[in-house]
């Protein structure tokens, strides 16, 4: 039985590429491709893929918030974000929105066909290029955040907030927390955002730094 596989990405060429070498394996299979992030959100409802290879730039949504759309709707198909971006940024928050995997698009067939069967068999594909940006970024921050204003006994977050933050830290998605708490990802959607707005940063990562040096996690 094949497992199946949706490519989102605004290039056809692009997308009939990685379709035909995808195709070219005896067990995937390319179901449905997409131009947009709103048509691979309505894809993902009605075809319920195992896994879809997800652009970061498109028309609409992009890749990032096309796969938070797509995970509260179904929280157990599995994301590999590609893109041309080399922003540690862009990879953190890619992680916080629950993908399984992050890919340049400069990667070989080799390195995407691994990923796939990586991804599809429950473990999470980040090379050694972007496991170095994470660690980069990680440290980049814990030094601007000695200088952060907050004032460590008015951190104005809820209990359920700090424990949503304290698993994003250990390396669960939106998904796998809801799944670990026992509440929706819509939820866990929701905490997020607010956690961010509440202190002001931009990211998870520097929350989950801010967290550690203030010993709430």
């Amino acid at each position: 039985m094949k497992h199946k596989i949706i490519i989102a990405d605004d290039h056809k060429l692009v997308r009939r590429g990685l379709s035909r070498i995808i195709n070219d394996e005896i067990d995937l299979d390319v179901i449905a491709e997409a131009s947009t992030g709103e048509e691979v959100v309505e894809l993902a409802s009605k075809l319920n893929p195992e896994i879809i290879i997800m652009d970061f730039n498109m028309p609409g949504i992009n890749g990032i918030d096309a796969t938070e759309k797509i995970l509260l709707n179904n929280n157990k198909i599995k994301i590999l974000l590609l893109t041309m971006h080399e922003s540690e940024a862009l990879v953190m928050d890619a992680l916080s929105s629950g993908i399984n995997g992050f890919l340049y698009k400069d990667a070989d067939m080799e390195e995407l066909l691994t990923a796939i069967r990586s991804i599809l068999n429950g473990k999470d594909y980040f090379n050694e290029e972007i496991k170095q940006k994470i660690l980069n970024f990680h440290r980049t921050r814990k030094k601007d955040s000695m200088h952060h204003e907050l004032d460590k006994k008015r951190i104005p977050i809820t209990k359920r907030e700090i424990e949503i933050v304290s698993l994003i830290g250990k390396g669960l998605s939106s998904a796998e927390i809801a799944e670990h708490l026992f509440i929706s990802i819509y939820t866990v959607i929701k905490h997020r955002k607010n956690v961010l707005k509440k202190l002001g940063f931009k990211n998870f990562a520097e929350v989950v730094l801010y967290l550690k040096e203030n010993n709430l996690i």
